[in-house]
């Protein structure tokens, strides 16, 4: 509409996706227009897959607060581009791989070989010690929804948020404890010098 011509655009977008983008202070805004940018109907299957392994494997090193909107925002593009669903479906995720065939520092979204590889790295958080990050990285078990998820809900989630919430919930199990007294006369004996 405005005829902005910005080159090689995704190619920036995704050299931007280190590591280190988790803590910077505009991370909230940086995720969401990302947002917005992979929401284009014009974007090869190569270049969204090349995103959504990026964004994995972010996320296996991220805190807790930022996994969760990371996996919301992988399963927009997934949803968005229904030819990404072979990451998780392939005959690749069966067989195990010496190494992965996705290059992560190839700067050329073309040549990264993100569709020869698999999203073993959402299968490794449904092993997370946060109960939340297991249940959202679980939703490359099922359909995906007919509806995107709505990352403003999770933008600016927070650890105390997390930690809060966890807090909160009952704990379902019972703890049983040791409701005999020991016997005092055979605990002397042991520490009897």
């Amino acid at each position: 509409n405005h005829n902005l011509d910005y080159p090689d655009f995704y190619g920036k977008l995704y050299s931007l996706l280190e590591h280190n983008v988790v803590y910077v202070k505009y991370r909230a805004r940086f995720f969401f227009l990302t947002d917005i940018f992979m929401s284009s109907t014009h974007l090869s299957e190569t270049i969204a897959a090349a995103f959504v392994k990026k964004l994995a494997r972010i996320a296996v090193t991220a805190p807790p607060n930022v996994i969760i909107m990371l996996l919301r925002l992988i399963g927009n593009i997934m949803l968005r581009h229904k030819g990404l669903e072979k990451l998780v479906n392939s005959p690749n995720v069966q067989k195990e791989f010496e190494c992965d065939p996705y290059i992560e520092n190839e700067p050329n979204l073309n040549k990264c070989r993100a569709l020869e590889s698999s999203l073993w790295e959402i299968k490794t958080l449904q092993h997370h010690f946060s109960p939340d990050v297991r249940d959202t990285a679980k939703f490359i078990n099922r359909p995906l929804p007919a509806m995107e998820w709505d990352l403003s809900e999770v933008l600016e989630l927070t650890m105390d948020d997390v930690f809060d919430k966890q807090l909160k919930k009952k704990i379902a199990e019972s703890f049983q404890f040791n409701k005999e007294v020991p016997n005092v006369e055979v605990l002397d004996e042991l520490f009897e010098w």
